[in-house]
């Protein structure tokens, strides 16, 4: 599962169905950490410029795999592990840590 933030501060959820990995790639420089902050406004919320916090519903809703009860339980599990790790915020809405790659950051390197 990866979030994917376009140049245009488009977000997409990409390969809902792969819930062995999770993560949230920026299409643009590191050096537009504001822009992701307002990308991320409805799924989620920046922690620093290595982690963002996703929020578990917006994952459900983007999946376009809610109803599938086999989807669900896996999901689940996901959060489990990821609870184990302290990578799982509880509240309303209950969210999960995702690292952040900057593709771009290493281009220019």
């Amino acid at each position: 599962m990866e979030i994917r933030v376009s140049p245009t501060l488009a977000v997409t959820l990409v390969a809902p169905d792969d819930l062995k990995r999770f993560k949230t790639v920026v299409e643009f420089g590191s050096d537009r950490l504001e822009d992701l902050k307002t990308a991320l406004k409805t799924a989620g919320e920046v922690e620093s410029k290595d982690a963002v916090w996703i929020s578990a519903d917006w994952l459900k809703s983007e999946s376009g795999l809610a109803d599938n009860s086999e989807w669900v339980s896996g999901f689940e599990g996901m959060l489990g592990y990821a609870a184990k790790h302290g990578w799982v915020r509880d509240g309303s809405p209950v969210m999960i840590r995702s690292h952040v790659e900057w593709p771009n950051d290493a281009a220019a390197a």
